[in-house]
């Protein structure tokens, strides 16, 4: 159960990052995302 919804939250995460950038572009928003990356390369890393 868990590891079917592990790829959906990603897509999800992804999807939402993707939204974001096209919404709120500039400066703030790139901190932003590099802070999402981090979080993401964390749930990567965690999955492994």
């Amino acid at each position: 159960m868990a590891v079917g919804l592990i790829p959906a939250c990603l897509f999800c995460f992804h999807f939402s990052v993707w939204g974001a950038q096209r919404l709120f572009p500039g400066q703030m928003m790139r901190s932003l995302i590099l802070r999402l990356e981090t979080v993401d390369q964390r749930m990567h890393e965690m999955v492994e």
